[in-house]
């Protein structure tokens, strides 16, 4: 899946990559440079593109030279598209790297129905069982990338922790706000579920949790679990914040939700778990300052 290129040899095989990029498969390179300072800029495309070709002529090609066979590795790297020769994905990184990541979203700070964040990948993790047995798991890269290396800190504590459930689509939660109403009724479903564009995961940066134990997935969640507790105490270090806590549900318009997690940056994550306040409380107390 990764090739390296020696040093030695990179004229021979820059050529022979340029004629498998030819056929119409995008192969990735890090290009060396500089970005407000020394930093390395990260950026895939594809070999025959003039951009690189530029590069390669300034030889700035490097012994440790690494090429990905698809852009969705190179992506989940942390590699930003061209854009000269991928014009249309570099928008799209663009609006990503320029999205609100503490944007508040609830029953009274609606989506509309056509929104779609930008910067969704596939993701592959342990689940439990679905409400609807066509969805996929989505979620914004940024909040994915904090959300492994969380995932990573935890198992080396000997705990567990995946996402059960993510992105979901505006149609996605008017089926289970329907269905939960149809059900126990209309009063049920506005105390226990999000409206339709009322949803945290329609932004891609929510996630719930789930756990496994002995080779056996957890499906309920409960704050008295030691994978929730450590959440607690740990999710700021990586941008996330306990969304709706114990003690909060009229601030919040939700009941206590010990599994669903918000990705929001480190920054303002540390900030909230230090003042112990909401993301409501935040924008109602930034809103005080300006008034």
């Amino acid at each position: 899946m990764v090739r390296s290129l020696n040093f030695n040899d990179r004229i021979t095989k820059l050529k022979k990559y340029k004629l498998i990029g030819r056929d119409g498969k995008e192969y990735i390179s890090d290009i060396p440079g500089t970005l407000g300072g020394n930093k390395k800029l990260k950026i895939y495309g594809r070999l025959d593109c003039p951009s690189a070709l530029r590069w390669i002529k300034k030889g700035y090609y490097t012994q440790n030279r690494v090429f990905f066979e698809s852009k969705e590795i190179a992506k989940e790297a942390g590699y930003r598209p061209c854009a000269i020769c991928m014009p249309e994905e570099y928008k799209k990184w663009k609006e990503m790297i320029d999205m609100d990541y503490t944007m508040l979203v609830n029953k009274e700070n609606l989506l509309p129905s056509d929104y779609v964040p930008e910067g969704l990948i596939e993701i592959h993790e342990p689940t439990g069982s679905k409400l609807d047995s066509t969805y996929v798991n989505r979620l914004n890269i940024e909040a994915f990338r904090a959300f492994k290396e969380m995932q990573q800190a935890a198992l080396k504590e000997g705990y567990e922790i995946f996402v059960d459930s993510s992105y979901r689509p505006y149609e996605y939660q008017e089926r289970v706000f329907n269905s939960i109403a149809l059900e126990k009724g209309i009063d049920h479903a506005m105390k226990f579920v999000a409206p339709p564009g009322g949803s945290e995961h329609q932004t891609g940066l929510a996630v719930d949790v789930i756990f496994r134990r002995n080779n056996e997935m957890i499906e309920q969640q409960l704050e008295e679990d030691p994978e929730i507790k450590w959440l607690f105490q740990n999710a700021h270090r990586f941008g996330f914040i306990l969304r709706y806590p114990k003690g909060k549900e009229e601030i919040t318009g939700f009941n206590f939700e010990p599994w669903h997690f918000r990705f929001v940056g480190k920054e303002l994550a540390e900030q909230l778990h230090t003042s112990n306040i909401t993301l409501e409380e935040y924008y109602n107390l930034k809103k005080a300052r300006h008034v």
